[in-house]
Protein backbone atom coordinates (compact mmCIF):
# COMPACT_ATOMS: atom_id res chain seq x y z
CA UNK A 1 0.00 0.00 0.00
CA UNK A 2 1.63 3.28 -0.97
CA UNK A 3 2.30 5.45 2.05
CA UNK A 4 -0.06 8.49 1.37
CA UNK A 5 0.06 11.47 3.73
CA UNK A 6 -3.13 9.77 5.52
CA UNK A 7 -1.05 6.61 6.44
CA UNK A 8 1.83 8.79 6.90
CA UNK A 9 -0.52 11.14 9.42
CA UNK A 10 -0.13 7.97 11.86
CA UNK A 11 3.40 7.28 11.41
CA UNK A 12 3.89 10.53 13.01
CA UNK A 13 2.28 10.35 15.78
CA UNK A 14 3.84 7.06 16.36
CA UNK A 15 7.15 8.65 15.41
CA UNK A 16 6.46 11.61 17.68
CA UNK A 17 5.12 9.51 20.80
CA UNK A 18 8.37 7.18 20.38
CA UNK A 19 11.43 9.31 20.26
CA UNK A 20 10.77 12.83 21.42
CA UNK A 21 13.83 13.79 23.30
CA UNK A 22 16.13 10.67 21.99
CA UNK A 23 19.53 11.61 21.34
CA UNK A 24 20.62 11.09 17.70
CA UNK A 25 24.07 9.22 18.21
CA UNK A 26 24.87 7.57 14.92
CA UNK A 27 24.49 8.47 11.83
CA UNK A 28 24.55 6.73 8.37
CA UNK A 29 24.12 6.93 4.64
CA UNK A 30 24.06 3.07 3.47
CA UNK A 31 23.11 4.32 -0.08
CA UNK A 32 22.56 7.11 -2.50
CA UNK A 33 19.27 8.06 -0.88
CA UNK A 34 18.80 6.91 2.43
CA UNK A 35 19.81 7.77 6.31
CA UNK A 36 19.66 5.80 9.29
CA UNK A 37 19.84 7.56 12.74
CA UNK A 38 20.62 5.55 15.27
CA UNK A 39 18.75 7.44 17.94
CA UNK A 40 18.93 6.95 22.11
CA UNK A 41 16.21 7.48 24.78
CA UNK A 42 16.61 6.99 28.32
CA UNK A 43 15.60 3.33 27.86
CA UNK A 44 15.74 2.15 24.58
CA UNK A 45 17.81 2.76 21.76
CA UNK A 46 15.98 2.73 18.05
CA UNK A 47 16.88 2.43 14.00
CA UNK A 48 14.98 5.60 11.98
CA UNK A 49 15.36 5.14 8.63
CA UNK A 50 14.55 8.01 6.02
CA UNK A 51 14.23 6.63 2.41
CA UNK A 52 14.10 8.69 -0.48
CA UNK A 53 14.54 5.73 -2.60
CA UNK A 54 12.25 6.10 -6.19
CA UNK A 55 10.23 3.18 -5.50
CA UNK A 56 10.04 2.69 -1.47
CA UNK A 57 10.37 6.22 -0.37
CA UNK A 58 9.12 5.77 3.11
CA UNK A 59 10.15 6.78 6.85
CA UNK A 60 10.31 3.91 9.98
CA UNK A 61 11.65 2.43 12.60
CA UNK A 62 13.31 -0.59 11.68
CA UNK A 63 15.66 -3.50 12.60
CA UNK A 64 17.71 -4.06 9.24
CA UNK A 65 21.36 -4.54 9.02
CA UNK A 66 22.28 -2.14 6.97
CA UNK A 67 26.11 -2.13 4.65
CA UNK A 68 27.93 1.26 5.45
CA UNK A 69 30.30 3.04 3.33
CA UNK A 70 33.80 2.63 4.30
CA UNK A 71 33.79 6.53 3.13
CA UNK A 72 30.93 8.56 4.43
CA UNK A 73 29.24 10.21 1.76
CA UNK A 74 29.79 13.98 1.68
CA UNK A 75 26.22 14.84 2.77
CA UNK A 76 26.00 12.23 5.88
CA UNK A 77 29.63 13.96 7.26
CA UNK A 78 27.75 17.33 6.71
CA UNK A 79 24.35 15.96 8.80
CA UNK A 80 26.96 14.65 10.96
CA UNK A 81 28.17 17.65 11.70
CA UNK A 82 24.86 19.52 12.01
CA UNK A 83 23.01 16.89 14.22
CA UNK A 84 24.67 14.34 15.63
CA UNK A 85 24.12 14.43 19.36
CA UNK A 86 21.45 16.97 18.77
CA UNK A 87 18.27 16.10 20.83
CA UNK A 88 14.90 15.32 19.00
CA UNK A 89 12.25 18.14 20.05
CA UNK A 90 9.35 17.66 17.66
CA UNK A 91 8.03 14.78 15.04
CA UNK A 92 5.19 16.12 12.92
CA UNK A 93 3.35 15.91 9.80
CA UNK A 94 3.61 19.03 7.65
CA UNK A 95 -0.84 19.76 7.64
CA UNK A 96 -2.14 17.22 5.23
CA UNK A 97 1.09 16.74 3.14
CA UNK A 98 3.50 13.86 2.60
CA UNK A 99 5.99 15.71 4.73
CA UNK A 100 7.74 14.57 7.86
CA UNK A 101 9.27 17.12 10.06
CA UNK A 102 11.99 16.69 12.39
CA UNK A 103 12.66 19.61 14.69
CA UNK A 104 16.27 18.71 16.56
CA UNK A 105 18.38 21.21 19.18
CA UNK A 106 21.65 20.91 18.96
CA UNK A 107 24.74 22.86 19.55
CA UNK A 108 26.92 25.03 17.47
CA UNK A 109 30.95 25.10 16.94
CA UNK A 110 30.50 28.18 19.52
CA UNK A 111 28.50 25.91 22.33
CA UNK A 112 25.48 28.20 21.58
CA UNK A 113 21.81 26.27 21.43
CA UNK A 114 20.65 26.00 17.74
CA UNK A 115 17.59 24.54 16.43
CA UNK A 116 17.88 22.65 13.20
CA UNK A 117 14.48 20.83 10.88
CA UNK A 118 15.06 17.77 8.89
CA UNK A 119 12.12 17.75 6.17
CA UNK A 120 11.13 14.38 4.41
CA UNK A 121 9.48 14.82 1.67
CA UNK A 122 7.91 11.76 0.47
CA UNK A 123 6.97 12.06 -3.10
CA UNK A 124 7.69 9.19 -5.47
CA UNK A 125 10.78 10.04 -7.49
CA UNK A 126 10.75 13.50 -6.26
CA UNK A 127 11.14 12.71 -2.83
CA UNK A 128 14.04 14.11 -0.81
CA UNK A 129 15.69 14.63 2.44
CA UNK A 130 16.14 18.38 3.38
CA UNK A 131 18.20 20.01 6.24
CA UNK A 132 16.97 23.35 7.30
CA UNK A 133 18.32 25.75 10.30
CA UNK A 134 15.01 26.86 11.91
CA UNK A 135 16.00 30.27 12.47
CA UNK A 136 16.62 31.30 8.97
CA UNK A 137 14.50 28.91 7.01
CA UNK A 138 17.31 28.87 4.78
CA UNK A 139 18.50 25.16 3.47
CA UNK A 140 21.74 23.82 5.04
CA UNK A 141 21.88 20.77 2.46
CA UNK A 142 19.67 17.62 0.92
CA UNK A 143 20.55 14.54 -0.08
CA UNK A 144 19.37 15.57 -3.60
CA UNK A 145 20.02 19.20 -5.18
CA UNK A 146 17.59 20.16 -7.41
CA UNK A 147 18.62 23.43 -9.75
CA UNK A 148 16.65 25.74 -11.85
CA UNK A 149 17.06 23.44 -15.00
CA UNK A 150 15.27 20.89 -13.51
CA UNK A 151 12.82 22.64 -11.85
CA UNK A 152 11.92 26.54 -12.41
CA UNK A 153 9.46 26.43 -9.67
CA UNK A 154 11.45 25.08 -6.57
CA UNK A 155 14.79 24.46 -6.09
CA UNK A 156 16.51 22.58 -3.36
CA UNK A 157 19.95 24.18 -3.05
CA UNK A 158 22.07 25.24 -0.23
CA UNK A 159 22.10 28.42 1.07
CA UNK A 160 18.29 28.85 -0.62
CA UNK A 161 15.18 29.53 1.59
CA UNK A 162 13.41 26.62 2.27
CA UNK A 163 9.86 26.38 0.25
CA UNK A 164 7.12 23.67 0.37
CA UNK A 165 5.70 22.22 -2.62
CA UNK A 166 2.53 23.97 -3.96
CA UNK A 167 -0.26 22.77 -2.19
CA UNK A 168 -2.98 20.95 -4.76
CA UNK A 169 -6.57 22.31 -4.93
CA UNK A 170 -8.12 19.25 -2.86
CA UNK A 171 -9.64 19.84 0.14
CA UNK A 172 -7.19 18.36 3.15
CA UNK A 173 -7.94 14.91 4.05
CA UNK A 174 -7.56 16.03 7.50
CA UNK A 175 -10.23 19.12 7.12
CA UNK A 176 -13.01 16.46 6.21
CA UNK A 177 -16.23 16.34 8.34
CA UNK A 178 -19.71 14.26 7.85
CA UNK A 179 -20.87 17.76 6.34
CA UNK A 180 -18.24 17.35 3.20
CA UNK A 181 -19.69 16.19 0.04
CA UNK A 182 -17.60 13.70 -1.24
CA UNK A 183 -18.44 11.99 -4.61
CA UNK A 184 -19.04 7.92 -4.41
CA UNK A 185 -16.11 6.08 -6.81
CA UNK A 186 -12.59 6.39 -6.29
CA UNK A 187 -11.15 8.59 -9.14
CA UNK A 188 -13.95 11.26 -7.75
CA UNK A 189 -12.53 10.60 -4.57
CA UNK A 190 -9.45 11.41 -5.20
CA UNK A 191 -10.12 14.27 -7.39
CA UNK A 192 -11.62 15.94 -4.21
CA UNK A 193 -9.66 15.07 -1.24
CA UNK A 194 -5.91 15.50 -1.12
CA UNK A 195 -3.55 12.96 0.27
CA UNK A 196 -4.92 9.60 0.07
CA UNK A 197 -3.80 7.09 -2.39
CA UNK A 198 -5.66 5.32 -5.02
CA UNK A 199 -5.71 2.27 -2.52
CA UNK A 200 -7.23 3.90 -0.02
CA UNK A 201 -10.10 5.69 -1.96
CA UNK A 202 -10.91 2.46 -3.60
CA UNK A 203 -11.99 1.01 0.34
CA UNK A 204 -13.16 4.21 0.86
Amino acid sequence: MALDAATLALTAAELKATLTDAKIAKLFEPTRDELVLTLRTRTDTYALLLSARSGSARVCLTEESFENPETPPSFCMLMRKHIQNGRITSVHQKDSERIIEIDIETLNELGFAVSKRLIFEIMGKHSNIVLTDISTGKIIDAIKHISIDVNRVRQILPGLVYQYPPVQDKIPFKKVTENTSIPADPKGIQRTIGGISPAFAEEL
